[in-house]
């Protein structure tokens, strides 16, 4: 990246925190689990004293639980690296002043607790979900048809209706591919 285009990045990013009007941040967070249960809200009142001392007003939060990650995950602790598969997951909503992102992601950084974490823009509204997800009720008998989006009864065939040409296909492949 030539040095113009690296100003102009910055100054983009600049830009991005200079409205005058609060903004709802969202921080999804990871604990080491070496901290233990006993030290865990210690660790949580630290994480949200950072978002608070710059003038946030907390919307919502989870505390954190317990959780296997889906990859272990390095950190170095005392100057060693770390192996972790398990850690404590939490979150935080809050609204601030877009300017003051800055200093709650460096301090954030500086935190040794945790393991990872994720700052992001989001919006006022819950947005979990709740319940289960619907899903369509099973047929009653497997000699009832099988509808399609356009209401018409499917075909259940191991065959494609028409034979499949591969030069057509590797055509069509070709138009595709952009130069």
């Amino acid at each position: 990246m030539s040095k113009t285009e690296k100003e102009s990045s910055l100054d983009d990013i600049e830009l991005k925190y200079e409205t005058q009007e609060p903004r709802i941040y969202e921080v999804g967070y990871l604990v080491i689990p070496s901290i233990g249960e006993e030290e865990l809200p210690q660790a949580v009142t630290t994480i949200k004293d950072v978002i608070l001392g710059k003038g946030a007003q907390v919307i919502s939060e989870e505390y954190p639980k317990l959780m296997p990650l889906a990859y272990t995950m390095i950190k170095v602790l005392d100057n060693k690296h770390t192996r972790f598969s398990t850690a404590y997951f939490g979150w935080v909503k809050f609204e601030v002043m877009p300017h003051h992102i800055p200093e709650i992601q460096k301090l954030l950084d500086g935190n040794n607790q945790l393991l990872r974490y994720l700052c992001i823009l989001t919006v006022r509204e819950n947005t979990m979900v709740t319940g289960r997800i619907q899903t369509r009720p099973a047929r009653e008998s497997a000699d009832e048809p099988v509808h399609t989006a356009t209401g018409t009864p499917a075909t259940e065939s191991t065959e494609s209706a028409e034979p499949v040409d591969e030069e057509v296909i590797d055509e069509s492949i070709e138009n595709l591919i952009i130069d």
